[in-house]
């Protein structure tokens, strides 16, 4: 099954990714402190907190996002003996192996194509970089960077285990995710 991935930076697209039943909704806003998301209805969404395993766990999310600068912030104890599950940012081979090492439930891979959201000192892999690094990797991998609907099924084709998406997504209405979420569940025969 091929999932989408929504990224919200504020409650706003938060509220309408998961009132809309994405799959996987991660939450990147800097400021959790006045957030209680765990009391929001969100339908079957799992619910990822980004960069920070104490929020994640406060806000009773199903798991947390760690960029590559994040896994420093806790020792290998720590991420190895959470009690959430762990998604990691990668964006080459090195980054993939070292962060298997962590035990992750899975890996973000890109940025795919050029992203405007943001700054990023790698360049765009493409679609046969995913391709290779879906191979490689032991748990699923989420594509990210300068998705959108139009690719899907290229994404899909990867063996990739998902998409993720920001800014077309949160630009979206409900009617247009919902178109997402059924294209990312259509089969492809080649």
């Amino acid at each position: 099954m091929f999932h989408l991935y929504g990224i919200a930076s504020n409650l706003e697209t938060f509220l309408k990714l998961t009132d809309c039943g994405v799959p996987f909704v991660q939450y990147r806003n800097k400021s959790t402190q006045n957030v209680d998301i765990s009391k929001l209805p969100t339908s079957h969404s799992k619910i990822i907190i980004n960069d920070s395993i104490e929020d994640a766990i406060r806000l009773d999310a199903w798991g947390v996002h760690l960029g590559q600068q994040d896994l420093f912030k806790y020792t290998k104890k720590e991420l190895l003996q959470r009690r959430i599950k762990l998604g990691i940012s990668t964006h080459t081979e090195e980054e993939l192996y070292n962060s298997l090492e962590y035990s992750p439930d899975y890996l973000a891979y890109g940025p795919i194509f050029k992203t405007n959201t943001k700054f990023l000192s790698y360049p765009p892999c493409g679609v046969e970089q995913l391709r290779k690094i879906v191979r490689l990797s032991t748990v699923p991998v989420i594509a990210i960077g300068g998705l959108s609907f139009e690719h899907t099924s290229i994404i899909r084709d990867t063996g990739a285990f998902g998409m993720a998406s920001i800014s077309k997504i949160s630009s979206g209405n409900s009617q247009f995710i919902k178109d997402w979420m059924r294209e990312c569940q259509l089969e492809t025969f080649v």
